[in-house]
């Protein structure tokens, strides 16, 4: 492991990666559209009882820090809840066929799994979208700490408190392949970034990686407590330095729209190849990264990608 990330520091940053089998009732078309708003449908739910849904609101939706040195260094924090859908789950189901997905829950947002699980079964009476695809929570999982699945039982409704498998980042990226001299790193689901409001659509990996150091040091700052690694400034050059393939392009998914608001939901899919001395260093902060996803809607499912040695 190199220095660049210390091992005590890795130790305590925990997570814990919970897989849902939801079974729609009736047939139902899901698209990234409807993924990407379940944003707002949590939103709305909260907001019907915000006694229950207060402490998990703020997670999922978290303000921004208020230390002057924090507000300096990171971006304001992003939900402490990471959805992590398979695209190949977004198609038309029939009644009684599963949708499976994941969510991964960082640092203190663990003890607000019980919470979540009855925010779920609420969206599931009520439907993905208003009124459609009512569905019924049939199997629930947790990874263990190599990644394999473990059936956990359900807890009876209302519940607060649950076992959770846990894992730390640690001993997430020991389990990875450490010594890699080239990756692919492959886009599973469309990754929209922005620069000052615009898209980039042609982004080369020195553009890409920023996001992802600005995101995991973010986030473990604000759900863990910890400051990931020092100035950036030496990794942002190692991460420039690397030779690679770019075979990226942008896809215009369609614009929905919310009340008079519109979202485009168009984003970068494809693949960059990476190789280099320095993946040495930078592939630890690779691997950690592909937890959390990545760009704008990262914790509602955009951006999710996976590295192949």
């Amino acid at each position: 492991m190199p220095t660049l990330l210390p091992k005590e520091t890795l130790k305590r940053v925990e997570f814990s990666i919970l897989r849902f089998h939801l079974c729609f009732e009736g047939e139902f078309e899901l698209g990234w559209e409807q993924f990407c708003g379940l944003r707002r449908r949590f939103e709305a739910l909260q907001s019907e009882d915000p006694g229950l849904f207060r402490e998990l609101a703020s997670m999922m939706f978290p303000e921004s820090f208020t230390d002057p040195q924090m507000l300096r260094r990171h971006q304001r924090p992003a939900s402490a809840l990471v959805l992590r859908p398979f695209q190949e789950q977004f198609r038309l189901y029939g009644a009684g066929e599963i949708f499976v997905f994941e969510v991964l829950f960082l640092g203190r947002s663990i003890v607000q799994a019980p919470v979540f699980l009855q925010l779920l079964h609420r969206l599931g009476s009520q439907g993905l979208c208003p009124g459609r695809g009512r569905f019924r929570l049939t199997l629930l999982e947790g990874l263990d700490a190599s990644g394999a699945p473990q059936e956990l039982e359900l807890p009876p409704a209302g519940a607060t408190e649950m076992e959770l498998p846990l894992s730390d980042a640690h001993w997430y990226l020991d389990q990875q392949s450490a010594q890699l001299r080239e990756v692919e790193l492959e886009f599973l689901t469309p990754a929209r970034l922005m620069v000052q409001g615009k898209p980039l659509f042609r982004p080369c990996f020195g553009d890409i990686f920023p996001f992802m150091l600005r995101r995991m040091t973010s986030m473990i700052q604000a759900h863990c407590g910890l400051d990931l690694i020092g100035p950036p400034g030496p990794v942002l050059d190692q991460a420039n330095r690397l030779v690679q393939e770019t075979q990226l392009s942008w896809q215009d998914l369609r614009s929905i729209e919310f009340g008079s608001k519109r979202q485009d939901l168009g984003g970068l899919c494809g693949k960059i190849v990476l190789r280099g001395d320095e993946l040495e260093t930078l592939l630890p902060l690779l691997q950690l990264g592909s937890l959390l996803n990545l760009g704008k809607g990262a914790s509602f499912g955009a951006g999710r990608y996976c590295l192949l040695g």
